[in-house]
Formats: C-alpha cells, sequence, structure tokens
C-alpha cells in the first residue's frame, strides 16, 4: 500500500469502550433517529465524528434493524402486545414503539395489517371523530426543561373508583412542559394527602437533583406543603431570579393546567383501563372480599409493586415515543420527549433546572 501509516485523511478517532458505544447506539435504534441524527448525537455524547462507517459498527455491535419481512416470531410479538391491551384502545404506533423498546423493529404498515387480522375492531373502537374543544386554547411557552414542571394526581384506581371498601391506589406525577417529558409517575396510598405529597416532592427533587424554576399546580388541598417546599428552595438556591416575572409556583384551574391535566387520558387509554380491568376482576369474579381484612392487606402488598411496574414501563413509552408535528407550536414538535431533555441546544432550549444539595433536602 502507498499509505503504509494506514492512517487516512479524517484524522484519528477516539472510540468509547464498545459497551459505552454500545449503549448509546442502541438507545438511539429505540428512538428510531435517523441516520444523520445518530451522527448527531454521537458528536453531542462522545464527541466522535464519524461518517461512513456507522453501519459497520452497528452490525460488529449487533445493534437491532429494521426487520421488513415478519416472520413468525414477529408476528407473534405483535400478537402478545395486543393480547394484553383487553380494553382494544392501543393502536400500531403504540404497539410499534413498544416492541422497538424491545429491540424488535417492524414497519408500522406490517403491525397495522397483523393487528387488522388479529383485533381488527380495535380500529372501529379507537376512531371517536373530531371533537371541537370548549375551552379556548392558546399556544403554550416555556425556554428550556425545567423551566416549567406541571404536577397532579389521579385517582381512577383509588378507593372511590375501584369500591373494593379500602383497597386503594393513587398515582402522582411530574411532567416538563417543554420537553413533554414525564419526569416520574408514582404509586402512592393517597393522592389528597397534604403531608405525603410534600414528603412526594422532596423524594423527586432527590431522584432529579434540582427543582425547576416554576411549579405548576391545581388548586387542590394537597399541594400546600409541595407549594411551600418549592417556594422554600427556589428562595435558598436562586434567590437571583425574580419571583414577579417567573414565580416558584403557581396554582391554577385544573381545566387550565393543561401541562400534566391532558395527559391523564393517555395514561388511562394506553394502561390505565387495563390495569382498573385486571383489578376489579378480584371483585367481579368473587375472589376479592372486602370485608375480609386480610384481603385488604394482601392487595396493598400485591398490586402497588405492580401498578408502579406498569407506570413506569408506560413513563418510558411516553419518553421515548415521537411526539406528532406542530408547525405552529412554539415549543419543540416532531421530538422524542427524552432526546428533547436530554439535549436541549438542539432544539433551541436552555437547561433551567436549579441544582439543589442533598443537605438542604435532608434537612427539609
Amino acid at each position: 500500500m502507498p499509505n503504509y501509516s494506514g492512517k487516512n485523511g479524517y484524522g484519528d478517532k477516539n472510540y468509547p469502550p464498545d459497551k459505552v458505544l454500545k449503549e448509546s447506539l442502541m438507545k438511539y435504534s429505540q428512538r428510531r433517529l435517523s441516520r444523520e441524527e445518530k451522527l448527531t448525537r454521537l458528536q453531542c455524547d462522545h464527541g466522535l465524528d464519524i461518517k461512513y462507517i456507522l453501519s459497520k459498527i452497528e452490525k460488529r455491535l449487533h445493534i437491532p434493524i429494521l426487520i421488513k419481512v415478519a416472520s413468525e416470531d414477529v408476528k407473534q410479538a405483535v400478537v402478545d402486545e395486543v393480547d394484553k391491551d383487553t380494553m382494544q384502545n392501543n393502536g400500531p404506533n403504540f404497539v410499534r414503539t413498544t416492541l422497538a423498546l424491545k429491540n424488535v423493529h417492524i414497519p408500522r404498515a406490517t403491525i397495522r395489517k397483523i393487528m387488522h387480522n388479529v383485533a381488527d375492531s380495535g380500529f372501529d373502537r379507537r376512531f371517536s371523530g373530531r371533537k371541537v374543544p370548549k375551552i379556548p386554547r392558546k399556544p403554550q411557552e416555556a425556554i428550556g426543561p425545567f423551566h416549567q414542571n406541571g404536577c397532579d394526581g389521579h385517582g381512577k384506581f383509588a378507593r372511590l373508583a375501584l369500591k373494593m371498601g379500602n383497597a386503594s391506589i393513587s398515582v402522582y406525577g411530574y411532567k416538563d412542559k417543554w420537553s413533554d417529558k414525564i419526569l416520574k409517575l408514582y404509586a402512592i396510598p393517597d393522592c389528597r394527602s397534604i403531608g405525603a405529597i410534600g414528603h412526594l416532592w422532596l423524594d423527586f427533587v432527590s431522584e432529579i437533583g434540582g427543582i425547576p424554576i416554576t411549579l405548576t399546580m391545581d388548586k387542590g388541598s394537597e399541594v400546600g406543603w409541595q407549594y411551600t417546599l418549592q417556594c422554600v428552595l427556589r428562595e435558598m438556591h436562586a434567590p437571583h431570579i425574580d419571583p414577579r416575572t417567573y414565580p416558584p409556583a403557581v396554582q391554577m384551574k385544573s381545566v387550565h393546567h393543561t401541562t400534566i391535566e391532558g395527559f391523564w387520558k393517555w395514561l388511562l387509554e394506553k394502561k390505565g383501563l387495563n390495569i382498573k380491568d385486571h383489578i376489579l376482576r378480584g371483585k367481579t369474579e368473587h375472589i376479592f372480599s372486602d370485608i375480609a381484612s386480610f384481603h385488604i392487606d394482601l392487595f396493598h402488598w400485591i398490586f402497588p409493586p405492580l401498578v408502579q411496574e406498569a407506570l413506569d414501563e408506560f413513563g418510558f413509552w411516553w419518553n421515548e415515543h415521537c411526539v406528532r408535528r406542530q408547525p405552529e407550536k412554539i415549543m419543540p414538535s416532531g421530538h422524542i420527549p427524552a432526546d428533547a431533555l436530554e439535549h436541549p441546544e438542539l432544539y433551541n432550549g436552555l437547561n433551567c433546572l436549579i441544582k439543589v444539595p442533598m443537605e438542604s433536602v435532608n434537612e427539609l
């Protein structure tokens, strides 16, 4: 060879270890990013500038590729996802993303064809027609992740909804307005307890390592301690931010709190109704008795971790699914929520997370 050194004109590459590189490429594959988007993320995450050997690297590290011809195993994987959805609320897009998270990549058209063969009635069930909103809508605004985080409780598995005596599971969640990412969903005993929600907020702050500039919530009685703790932490660790321009916490009517209020519909359709249906089997099949105290104890021992697992799975799907494109939207659209929160600079956003040391959280 004329080039005895073996070096080309593109210079030496500082590759990360295969384990780290494979983890990133698997994440990009699950998000169904294009080749150009993968190259951009590799540059941002690892400072790696490659152009022509990405396919070879993916082949060497066994990164899953799109399956164009569905085998019997692939068809069965689609059927298994359809069988899990007893309420028939999940369409081809949901199944495609769910399978992609399991490293099974199938075109939407193939999934749709299989679903028509095994659960054709679900397509008619999911078509609801166009609904005219009763409340005037206006574009939402935020400057980046953690500018505004919304929080709210969900009681569709609580005592009044189940009507199974004292058996009750509530859900409380935190969602980022700018990126549309679910920051956390918790299965808790009571989402209407002021003390429980205050403690939950400190747990959440410990987990993400900080607080948003503004925390938005409804006007429920359970948010009192949470509201106060957010204001205290903002005053302690971001005193330079003008509270008149950027208030630390804002309460509003539920109909206006669309950051998270509008999201519960998706949780209910994709997972919630199925969860409730499985729980209520204990009552409808006469397995569970609400007058037997040990049945209540057994319920609270078995179901909360199962519900939490389902919430984590749904949150993972939501954060990795592609939000529909809206050209008139001020904030990002046509994006992956988790990717937007990890790389706000690629979407003209500013990371607004206010760091909070553990000492402050522990003291509170």
